[in-house]
């Protein structure tokens, strides 16, 4: 009989066991009903059982993962542990959905740049992107469709993720249940293993001893290091097992909803005064535009590029908190059923076209104080998050407004509309940005822009503190011998540290690479 571990569904009460083939693995054949359980987390009705294939997939991906968190996951490690990650999941058939497979391919897409750019901020939201992507496509793998997911479902849908690691393991551990091998061949090969495991470790110490590079690469310094690279792959192949077992199993939503509470009224009085407070304001930026704030300027001491700078991160909080205001009261309102006009969509209407006004007037302020002072990372990204922000509005002013098929209905997790696709959009239109900032390179844009277009007086702590993505404009700056190089930014730049990683090719970057060679051929004269 095969045990069934504390995460499996138990099998119901006066019913055999019995396993039904299912696409990739394996099912009870009869569902473990919950329909009971309030628990807002995905339901387990299924018993997928991990193979050969895939087991095969989680090793290599924990390798490559053992490597990525070693040198950093701006590297060739990093890359290769996502393509590992992302071949397993199309290279079966866990993934049946065209659309989770094109989410798959996305993150996929993304992956290369891990091993070309480096700076750390774009590498976190490049990370974040393609784990994002990794888990909506698991949570729409059998089921379900990534437009017609409303923004808690998605919240719920990646809160399930951390989680899933636990399942993952149940598939590994079923792959070597004696009853799935029979004749006890999942021992057997536990005993091979144990057998293997010393005498390949004592080739690899002779075959470390006789050649330094092979020695250096596998770093037999020391057993414990053998120890620690094992451990760390371990690690990394059971969270790559959470993104595996997403994608087996049937994911099943509960009927938690947000419950409706606000009326018409309230509504009314809410959107109503905000949307009055936005309009004081603009009033004012337009004062402003008139030169009628010159006065104010000069008694405060303060010129308008530090009054543009003052109040730019203000106004971004505010545009962003916005959109989240009126996707909360959208959600939580109540539809009158008599017929009665809904304040909602006109108000949020107004309120989008005054916040696009503000959002307008927080990049104008902050491209008035780069213009002073010159461009940094920070206020470069902000200027993306404004863009992006603006872009968002837009979208949203589009999909309240849109008529489609049918009005509105209660999904998964609460209210969702018809054409619900606005969180798809958001979702999309993030990667993009992402894919394009990887293009652009913040970086090297920064820096471009400093030396070519920023003030008179160049801030070299500001180009010394770039990552080596603003190589190539440094280098284009430092070697032009019309251009006079500011002394502390030579010292600065060529008195750091050496990037490499010590793990060959899979610590490789082509950034740091650039940066390396800028070093030797500029610093070394």
């Amino acid at each position: 009989m095969t045990s069934v571990g504390p995460l499996d569904p138990p099998p119901p009460t006066g019913s055999p066991t019995s396993r039904t083939p299912v696409t990739g693995g394996y099912s009870y054949g009869v569902a473990y009903d919950r329909s009971s359980s309030q628990s807002i987390l995905t339901k387990r009705v299924d018993a997928p059982i991990a193979t050969v294939g895939e087991l095969a997939g989680l090793a290599a991906t924990g390798i490559f993962g053992n490597f990525a968190l070693r040198t950093g996951f701006d590297s060739v490690a990093g890359t290769l542990t996502v393509l590992a990650l992302g071949a397993l999941l199309l290279g079966g058939e866990r993934v049946q959905r065209r659309e989770a497979r094109r989410l798959v391919m996305l993150a996929m897409l993304l992956a290369p740049w891990l091993s070309i750019r480096t700076a750390g901020g774009l590498t976190l939201v490049t990370g974040i992107a393609i784990v994002a992507l990794l888990t909506f496509a698991g949570a729409f793998s059998m089921a379900g469709r990534l437009k017609d997911s409303s923004f808690v479902s998605l919240v719920m849908h990646g809160w399930s993720q951390l989680g899933e690691w636990a399942y993952g393991l149940q598939m590994v551990k079923r792959a070597f249940d004696v009853e799935r091998f029979g004749s006890g061949r999942g021992e057997a090969f536990a005993r091979g293993l144990f057998v293997a495991i010393p005498v390949v470790a004592l080739f690899a110490a002779l075959l470390a001893s006789a050649d330094e590079v092979f020695k250096s690469f596998i770093s037999l310094d020391g057993f414990p290091s053998v120890v620690g690279h094992l451990l760390v792959a371990v690690v990394a192949a059971v969270v790559a097992g959470g993104f595996l077992s997403r994608s087996a199993h049937a994911t099943h939503t509960s009927t938690f909803r947000i419950p409706r509470f606000m009326t018409a009224l309230e509504v009314l009085v809410v959107l109503g005064a905000i949307s009055l407070l936005f309009a004081g304001f603009v009033v004012t930026q337009i004062v402003v535009a008139l030169g009628g704030v010159q006065n104010v300027l000069e008694t405060a001491n303060l010129t308008q590029a530090e009054h543009a700078r003052s109040g730019f991160f203000q106004l971004l909080w505010v545009s962003g908190l916005t959109l989240t205001l009126l996707g909360w009261v959208r959600g939580v309102r109540t539809r009158d059923i008599s017929g009665a006009r809904d304040p909602f969509v006109p108000l949020a209407l107004v309120i989008v076209v005054l916040t696009l006004a503000i959002t307008g007037v927080s990049i104008q302020r902050l491209l008035l104080y780069v213009g002073s002072f010159g461009l940094t990372a920070l206020r470069f990204w902000a200027l993306i998050a404004a863009f992006w922000i603006g872009i968002l509005l837009v979208g949203y002013a589009v999909a309240i407004t849109h008529r489609g098929r049918g009005a509105e209905r209660d999904g998964e997790y609460g209210p969702a509309s018809a054409h619900s696709w606005f969180p798809m959009f958001v979702l999309l239109s993030a990667v993009a940005i992402v894919f394009g900032l990887n293009v652009v390179n913040p970086d090297g844009f920064v820096a471009w822009y400093n030396v070519s277009h920023g003030p008179q007086v160049i801030d070299t702590l500001v180009l010394a503190d770039l990552s080596g993505d603003s190589a190539g404009s440094i280098r284009s700056f430092v070697t032009d011998p019309t251009n006079e190089v500011p002394d502390e930014l030579a010292s600065r730049w060529c008195s750091r540290p050496d990037d490499a990683s010590g793990f060959g090719l899979l610590g490789w970057n082509w950034a740091d690479t650039s940066r390396s060679d800028l070093v030797d051929s500029y610093c070394g004269q």
